[in-house]
């Protein structure tokens, strides 16, 4: 298999390449699986010692990412309409008109006509985002991948709040260096 041939050139020849990529495709359902150091040993990886100094390099590295990803904050179109003052209106309180249920049809037709008269129509406008989905940094470059777009938000009679999200631009953007998404 493939992945038997990966692990060979990682094992640099070692007898156990098939008895490792085996196990690691028995057991372990998916890519993303993070493999503890017991783990490993117990297929048959060699394991380095723990290096307190790499460990907090790995650790800080992983932050920075952590932050220039916004990844403790998922993407959510409706938090980004609620936290733009000027989408406030789709969350606004609805005025109930309370009409008695033995108001004969004319009267009722009239009734509705009056309080449609008097609902104000409002203009929302769209409020934009910016997502950071990749980080790539390297001797030669650092850039992220990133989409800017606009969320248009719309109340509906149902009293549902429906939005449509535009994509305005997307794609690795150069960068000058870590946390640029922060202005650093």
């Amino acid at each position: 298999s493939r992945f038997e041939s990966i692990c060979q050139v990682a094992l640099r020849g070692h007898g156990r390449a098939r008895v490792i990529a085996k196990e690691l495709n028995r057991n372990f359902f998916h890519h993303g699986y993070p493999l503890s150091r017991s783990e490993a040993r117990d297929i048959g990886l060699k394991v380095a010692a723990p290096d307190p100094d790499l460990e907090k390099l790995l650790w800080d590295t992983w932050a920075s990412i952590e932050k220039d990803l916004d990844l403790r904050k998922g993407f959510n179109p409706i938090q980004c309409l609620r936290m733009d003052e000027k989408c406030a209106s789709l969350f606004d309180p609805v005025p109930v008109a309370d009409l008695p249920s033995d108001l004969p049809p004319d009267v009722r037709t009239q009734y509705y006509q009056q309080v449609l008269s008097n609902v104000a129509i409002r203009h929302v406008p769209p409020t934009s985002y910016r997502t950071v989905h990749a980080v790539v940094e390297s001797p030669r470059a650092f850039g992220h991948y990133i989409t800017d777009g606009l969320i248009f938000g719309v109340r509906t009679p149902d009293l549902q709040v429906m939005y449509n999200n535009v994509v305005i631009s997307s794609g690795w953007r150069p960068v000058n260096g870590p946390s640029a998404t922060d202005g650093g």
